[in-house]
């Protein structure tokens, strides 16, 4: 990238003003640079939006519990906004209570553009753009009956906004968005009709400039219906990743993740997160590199989550730091033993506990001797010097069982 977005000088100051995190903000990012924060809430029972934006930096490395980030001007009030870059990277995108936004990163404003456009006031809208023309585009994103059937096309550079049809359904809402650069397509997943009277989908709709709409057929570890959870694309868009969200209204929180290959339409489920509170919806996220970032994202009773999440794509693990792209750092062999680190550390133990044996054996063979010859006078009638089982002896340090798991291996004495 030619223009960096965000500087993070003086990150020192900046890290002294912790942000709140919150549920149900608008988030965008550029990978290896930066991750934008907007908005949310931190509680159902004090649902009072919050105006606070904040770049996560993702040209360096951090550890989970102190993400390294930077304050930005305050914005717009309000949650579930629809959000995106611009395709130079140079400006943020917002729709949110009928009004659309731009924030500029060179001029660190935010001003209201498109004045007089009917913009959708539903919560939970999504916005993507087509890094190739640099058009936005909203499905659902019109307000009033053409709501159903429209998806709004924004072009920022002639501050213009056109209407593409949509297929005949029911509107939706809770649904996926994300820009697949490798089909050159939107892709659309889940989502429920408004009345809410069924199920969340598992249909993912793709639309192509220019083949128009189609619908897809999943298979592999296909996910559960649900809402509200992180869909994101990776790998430049070859991948999708589906992460989290609820059931039932917010009663069955998920941990879990899928990656989706586009390309022949499989999921494939990797390990459910293990933090405290993993489970979450309506979390904020991103990509960067082969990680997958969650931020913040809503509890049970739609409270905050106070955490940061991080999963390596490649290793398909939950680690503890987030590394850049082209980092120096070695973050598979730090994070996680390699298979083949993990054979070399049991063949070692493995000659350790075979000579710790032969060891025993010698010990054995000599402590037989000694009891077979006259044995000192102890002060004690209960215990005899040098007998290896009394209350005063010490244990000999012989692994009893050794168990070598797929993360960590263990002895046990």
């Amino acid at each position: 990238t030619l223009i960096l977005s965000v500087s993070f000088s003086h990150l020192a100051d900046a890290q002294l003003s912790q942000p709140s995190y919150t549920y149900f903000a608008s988030s965008a990012y550029e990978e290896g640079e930066a991750f934008y924060i907007h908005g949310g809430s931190v509680s159902y029972r004090d649902d009072v939006p919050l105006t606070q934006t904040i770049a996560v930096d993702l040209s360096v490395s951090w550890p989970v519990n102190n993400p390294v980030h930077k304050r930005l001007p305050d914005g717009p009030i309000g949650i579930g906004f629809a959000s995106t870059l611009s395709a130079d990277k140079i400006t943020w995108f917002i729709v949110t209570n009928g009004t659309a936004y731009t924030y500029s990163f060179q001029s660190a404003r935010w001003d209201p553009v498109l004045p007089g456009i009917p913009f959708s006031r539903d919560l939970g809208m999504h916005a993507v753009t087509d890094p190739d023309t640099g058009l936005i585009y909203i499905p659902f994103g019109a307000a009033g009956p053409q709501n159903i059937t429209t998806m709004f096309r924004v072009d920022l550079d002639s501050n213009k906004v056109d209407n593409v049809a949509m297929p005949a359904t029911d509107l939706l809402d809770d649904y996926c968005v994300a820009w697949s650069a490798t089909l050159k397509s939107l892709v659309i997943f889940g989502g429920r009709t408004t009345n809410h009277d069924d199920e969340p989908s598992t249909k993912m709709s793709v639309y192509n400039p220019q083949a128009g709409w189609s619908s897809a057929t999943l298979g592999g570890d296909v996910p559960v219906p649900r809402q509200y959870g992180c869909f994101e694309p990776a790998y430049g868009g070859s991948k999708m990743v589906l992460f989290g969200g609820s059931r039932d209204f917010g009663r069955t929180l998920f941990n879990d993740i899928f990656i989706l290959d586009v390309t022949t339409n499989t999921w494939r489920q990797g390990p459910n997160a293990t933090d405290m509170e993993a489970a979450r919806e309506l979390a904020s996220c991103a990509v960067s590199g082969h990680f997958f970032i969650v931020w913040g994202g809503a509890k049970e009773w739609m409270h905050a989550v106070e955490s940061v999440m991080v999963y390596n794509m490649r290793t398909n693990h939950w680690i503890s730091n987030y590394y850049p792209p082209d980092s120096s750092t070695d973050y598979e062999s730090s994070e996680v033993p390699s298979a083949d680190t993990r054979s070399h550390v049991a063949i070692i133990l493995g000659s350790v506990f075979a000579g710790l044996v032969v060891l025993s054996a010698i010990g054995a063979t000599i402590l037989c001797w000694t009891r077979n010859t006259p044995e000192p006078y102890s002060t004690s009638t209960n215990e005899k010097a040098g007998d290896p089982y009394s209350r005063s002896a010490k244990h000999d340090g012989v692994p009893t069982e050794i168990i070598d798991s797929k993360e960590t291996l263990v002895i046990r004495t």
